[in-house]
C-alpha cells in the first residue's frame, strides 16, 4: 500500500478536477480510484506528512490549521475511536474534489467546512481545518447524514462543528490561504 500511495501522488497535483482522484469506497466502485482507503498505519513514513488522529481535536486556532498543498493522511474510525471501531486512513491534500457520493452529495472542497465549495462572493468566506477534512473523509467513506447523529462520523462532524462555527468575516484563523 505505501507504494501505491507513492506512485499516486504526483495525480494530487490535479486532484481539483472532480472526480479525478476520487478514492473507491465499498458503495462507490465506478469512476473512482481503488486503494487509496487503507487501513491505519499503513502510509506513515511513505513521506513527510501531517497527521490527523482519529482522536485528535486540534481546531483551526493552531495545529488544525490546513495549508494549500500539504499532504496529509487522515485517520478515521467508525464511531468513536475509543469504540474500538476500524480505524481506516487516506493520503489526501486539502481542497481535493471528490464529486457526489451514492445519494448525490457533493464532496468537493475537502477540509472546507460545511457542504461542497462555497462560491465565491463579496461577503462570504469559508473555515478550512483537520478537523473538518476528517469529518468529509469519514462522512464520504460511510455515506453519513444526521450531523452529530448519525453513528459512524457523529463524532467527528461534533469535533468540526467548533472550526466551522469560527466568524470567518471577521477572524481568518481558519483560512487557508490562496483558496479562498
Amino acid at each position: 500500500a505505501p507504494l501505491l500511495m507513492a506512485l499516486l501522488l504526483p495525480a494530487l497535483a490535479e486532484a481539483r478536477r472532480p472526480g479525478l482522484f476520487r478514492p473507491c469506497t465499498p458503495t462507490i466502485t465506478q469512476d473512482c480510484i481503488p486503494g487509496r482507503f487503507v487501513e491505519c498505519n499503513a502510509t506513515r513514513g511513505v513521506l513527510p506528512q501531517v497527521l490527523v488522529a482519529p482522536q485528535s481535536t486540534s481546531g483551526c486556532n493552531g495545529a488544525g490549521q490546513v495549508q494549500p498543498q500539504e499532504e496529509v493522511v487522515v485517520q478515521f474510525t467508525k464511531g468513536w475511536a475509543q469504540d474500538g471501531g476500524p480505524c481506516l486512513e487516506i493520503l489526501v491534500r486539502p481542497g481535493e474534489c471528490w464529486g457526489q457520493d451514492g445519494d448525490g452529495d457533493a464532496y468537493d472542497c475537502m477540509g472546507q467546512c460545511g457542504p461542497s465549495c462555497q462560491k465565491a462572493s463579496p461577503g462570504v468566506c469559508s473555515n478550512w481545518s483537520l478537523n473538518c477534512l476528517r469529518h468529509d473523509v469519514c462522512s464520504y467513506y460511510y455515506n453519513s447524514e444526521g450531523g452529530v447523529l448519525d453513528e459512524s462520523c457523529g463524532h467527528a462532524f461534533g469535533v468540526a462543528v467548533k472550526d466551522y462555527l469560527v466568524p470567518c468575516l471577521i477572524d481568518t484563523r481558519c483560512e487557508m490561504k490562496n483558496f479562498n
